[in-house]
């Protein structure tokens, strides 16, 4: 199937498991200076990001194969839109690329953070 990552043709809550490789740095390709990327790059990232988030199933696991470092991801993928946990992974020895691992909290894990966040 060939589809339109900023619009994603999925019901809400499909899928277990979504992988990218490189996808996140083709939208980052002509944004300008990384620590302050062009409103249209991340209208972009954002729109793919909140695709992918509302087609995770709860528990849902989000595989993201960057070269992007994490100093440049990790705001990004902990927008307050998002709810689910960011780790990540270095490989390479002279060339960097980062495995981003981002699980959706379910029900139970998003009302003890709100009452985390309220206390």
């Amino acid at each position: 199937m060939q589809a339109d990552m900023l619009e994603l043709p999925f019901d809400d809550e499909c899928f277990d498991l979504v992988i990218e490789k490189g996808t996140m740095d083709v939208l980052f390709v002509d944004s300008g200076d990384p620590w302050n990327p062009k409103p249209e790059t991340m209208s972009k990232v954002m729109s793919t990001l909140k695709g992918v988030h509302r087609v995770l199933k709860e528990d849902g696991i989000f595989i993201s194969i960057t070269f992007g470092q994490p100093h440049f991801r990790r705001p990004i993928f902990n927008a307050p839109d998002f709810t689910w946990s960011v780790e990540w992974t270095t490989f390479g020895e002279t060339f960097h690329y980062f495995v981003y691992v981002l699980k959706k909290y379910s029900c139970f894990e998003r009302i003890r953070s709100r009452e985390s966040k309220d206390s």
